[in-house]
This record gives structure tokens, sequence and C-alpha cells, in this order.
């Protein structure tokens, strides 16, 4: 590197605003990518790291400024996702134990008219009838939603909404914008690196960019944080799985540097490519991954929590490998043998997802298991700090994790957590979380019944972690991948051998 200037590490942030035209609130894979990418910028060279877009209709990447993308995530995680209303407001609805249901599934005209009519059908009829209608009204939200990004894209003449962020870094304004003042692609010189920490598999062709850029001299990283779809298909649309791998498939071979967020994804991503005879031949590097919440996770300690009562968290995307199902006949049972005043609330934070229309629909028709299954959308960061905070102790069932961020995130809160015992979930939750069968709805019974039963216990339990979990900075996550990055410029040529030598398992 002698007589030239560090090369420049261009992250890509593009799936960061592609995912907020379809979300309100940031995902697992956001937050570790955001994360990331602030510490990187703190710790690379001034001026070395930045951040990029992609031009709408060429391989090309447009620069973005750092405050835009810190603007974008800091919206996300904090901004209201409705303007203030008249009480009550969603924690005054969760304080009465009132389950929050969402706007699209609220009564309207057309409810209280079919609602009757369904409900003089025979039972035989009625439930697949109802199931269909369910189906059918999702399948619309989801059309007006994509309906409504294809507008954007195919006019761009009409005028857009207030920006989030500075018009002249949306790739999606390019083409309204007049040549002359287009914002110019990005110059890579040779030993560049374009880094990808989020997951941007929405773009079918980006092993295109990919190569665009390679062949200006740069070198790509590619951060996994799963190959869930390829490993567990049945989770997942069909379109989706076939667009992840197609994704996969394409992208790997391109890549100089690959990080898993476990040790557990490293291994799958080194099986999956030796079952289909994909090629990679480098190192897997596996970057300790950060647990602290974020800037302002400890901010507003003296706020109340947005629930009242004794509860135990579980935060995650409502969808069927998350494992709810689970958790709801937990509860069931524990409301069948226990006297209700002596069961805690379950509170369960984040959006419905996919292929849980059923499970809902069930929740509805117990009322939330008489309340006392209370879900909350939208939470901000600060909401979901207090949440944390206030709670018993958390639960993670999920079947499948590539990391499993909300248990090392419970533990950085000093709260105990009860969590699944398969893929990467024991790396997350290391020896002080406690580890069920998720395909046992009595493993997970026993074990959390046997918690709430011994208060003196789980009090130990907390101070234990409170005591001795050691909180992983991003600041090492960052390092980790420079040291990566460098390596890779110096030693080029580490091949399989080395890889394989240095994945355990």
């Amino acid at each position: 590197m002698t007589g030239r200037s560090p090369p420049t590490i261009w992250v890509d942030v593009e799936d960061l605003f592609d995912f907020r035209r379809h979300s309100k609130r940031p995902s697992g894979i956001q937050r570790v990518a955001f994360a990331i990418s602030r510490e990187l910028r703190m710790q690379g060279d001034p001026g070395a790291v930045r951040f990029l877009r992609h031009e709408l209709d060429t391989s090309a990447f447009i620069e973005v400024a750092w405050r835009d993308v810190e603007a974008l995530f800091s919206e996300l995680a904090e901004a209201p996702v409705q303007p203030p209303v008249p009480p009550p407001t969603r924690a005054v609805a969760a304080a009465t134990h009132l389950p929050h249901t969402p706007p699209q599934h609220r009564p309207n005209k057309l409810r209280r008219l079919y609602l009757p009519l369904l409900s003089r059908l025979p039972r035989t009829i009625r439930a697949p009838l109802s199931r269909a209608t369910w189906h059918q009204i999702q399948a619309l939200l989801e059309l007006r939603q994509a309906l409504a990004v294809i507008g954007r894209c195919v006019r761009p003449a009409r005028p857009p909404p207030p920006p989030l962020i500075t018009p002249r870094v949306s790739s999606r304004d390019v083409m309204a914008t007049p040549p002359a003042t287009r914002p110019a692609s990005i110059a890579v010189e040779p030993g560049d690196v374009l880094l990808v920490l989020g997951a941007p598999w929405f773009d079918t062709d980006y092993a295109g960019r990919q190569r665009s850029f390679a062949d200006k001299g740069g070198r790509v990283g590619l951060l996994l944080h799963d190959i869930i779809p390829l490993r567990r298909p049945e989770w997942f649309e069909q379109s989706l799985t076939r667009r992840f791998a197609r994704w996969f498939a394409t992208t790997l071979p391109e890549a100089h540097l690959l990080f898993t967020v476990s040790q557990s994804t490293a291994r799958d991503v080194r099986r999956y490519a030796q079952a289909t005879g994909l090629s990679i031949p480098y190192r897997i590097c596996v970057p300790p991954i950060g647990s602290d919440f974020g800037p302002d996770g400890a901010a507003q300690p003296t706020l109340p929590a947005p629930v009242t009562g004794p509860y135990v968290l579980f935060v995650s995307t409502i969808e069927v490998r998350k494992n709810h199902a689970l958790l709801v006949r937990v509860w069931r049972r524990m409301l069948d043998e226990m006297a209700a005043e002596q069961v805690p609330s379950l509170v369960f934070v984040g959006k419905i997802g996919w292929l849980v229309g059923d499970l809902i629909q069930q929740l509805r028709n117990t009322a939330w298991l008489g309340g006392k299954i209370i879900l909350i959308e939208s939470a901000t960061d600060s909401e979901l700090a207090r949440l944390y905070r206030g709670c018993l102790f958390t639960l993670f069932p999920s079947l499948y994790e590539g990391w499993g961020l909300p248990v090392s995130e419970s533990l950085g809160f000093g709260k105990p957590c009860l969590a699944a015992d398969n893929s990467s979930l024991p790396e997350a939750g290391g020896p002080l979380a406690r580890y069920f069968d998720a395909d046992s709805v009595d493993s997970a019974y026993q074990m959390i019944r046997a918690t709430l039963a011994n208060p003196a216990g789980l009090e130990e339990w907390e101070r234990r972690v409170q005591r001795e979990f050691k909180p992983t900075p991003w600041r090492a996550t960052a390092q980790a991948i420079l040291a990566a990055i460098d390596a890779e410029e110096s030693q080029p040529a580490l091949r399989r051998a080395a890889a394989d030598a240095a994945l355990p398992g």
C-alpha cells in the first residue's frame, strides 16, 4: 500500500432505503448493518469509509452522505408511525390488557355486513370461507403495496411526497432528475472494497453490480446473516425462496471476502455449497456480533413501560419460523391449569409477517387469550428499551436463526432469556441463557412454568446476568471486519484449505 492512499470501503446501504418503503421499524438485519456501518465510519481512516446506493437502470453506484443514512435509521427507530391521536394510545390499550390489532384488522362497514352473513352458514362452510377471505384480504394489501412501489418507479414526473432524505441520494428519483444535475456514479479505485452488510437480495442481478465493481480493480465483501430460505424453505413464500437462491448462487462466486454472523451460519454456508457444488474459494470470517442496544438504548430510564403488570417479552416479527404458536399453546395451557391472575401477560413486539394468518385469526377468536397476549407492532427503540427493562424475562422460541439478536439484547439489558436450543441461539445466549426444545410444547411449558414458580430463583438468575454478562461492543465487530479486509489485501490467496481449517465442525 506504499505510495497510495488507503483503499476506500464503500458500504452498500440500498437495502436500508428499500426496507423503509414497506416497513415501519427496522428488523434485526437492519439494526446489525447500521450499527456496523456507524462503527466502521468511526474506526476507519477519515474519508476511507463511504456509503452508496444503486443507480436505477445500470449496475453503477451513487454515493450517499452518512447524515442521510443516519437520519433514515433514526426515523425508522424513533419517529411516531402515526401522528398523535386523542387517548387511548397504544400504551394505554396495553396497560388495560386490550389487545392491539393492526389497522387492516379493525372492523369497517364491509365487515359489519359480512360477519353476520358468515355466521349464518354451516361451520363446514364458514371456516374455509373465512380463511379464504382472510388470505384474499392479505393478498390485496400486498398488491396495493406493490402497485404503490411500481407507481413511484414508472411515474417519475409525479411530484414526490416530502422526502425522508436528501433528494440527491434517492436512486428512485435519479431518473426524474435532469441529466446535468444527476449524481455521478462513484469512481472505483484499484483495491477499493464494496462491503455488503444488509440483505440486498431483492436485487436479482446483484452479481452484475459486483462484477462491475471488481472490473475496476475493486474487491467485494459480503456479510451473510443466514441462509434459512435455502435450509428451511417451508417457512417462506416460494417466490422469496427462488429469489434468494438465485442471489446466493450468483453473488457468492463473485465475492472476495465472506463474513457470517455466527459459526452456525458459516457451517450452513459451507455445507450448502458442498452439497450444491458451489465454489467458495476464500476464508469465511466470523466477527463477534455486538450486543449493545444502540446509542440511545440506555436513555430515559425513568419513563414508564408501555405495559403494566407482570409480563414476559418476545421481540420478533410474527412469522411461522419464529414459533409464536408454541407460546400461544403454552399460555393457553397455563390459563387452563392456573388462576388467571397468576399468569403474566405475554407481550409480542414486532410486525405481523407472513404465513401466520391462521394464528392471528385464532388469537382474535379468543380475544387474544382474554387479553393475556398483547401485540405491540411498532414500538420505537425507546419503548422497546422500557419493555426490556420492565419484563420478568424474555422468550425466544425460534425454530431456526442465523444469530438471535433479541437474545443478546435481553442479556444486555440484564434480563434472563429462555431460548430455543437450535442453530445459532446457544452462540447468542451463551451460558447465561437457558434453552428448551422449540419443537416441544411440553419442554417449553415445563421450563416457563418452573421459572414463574420460583421468583427467588429468577431474581438470582437476573443478578447473575447483570453481574456476568460482558457486552460485545459494535466497535469489536467493525475492527474484526477491517482486520479481515487488510488481511485479504496482503494475502489474497487465502483459499479453501485455510477456510476449512478455520471453520469448526
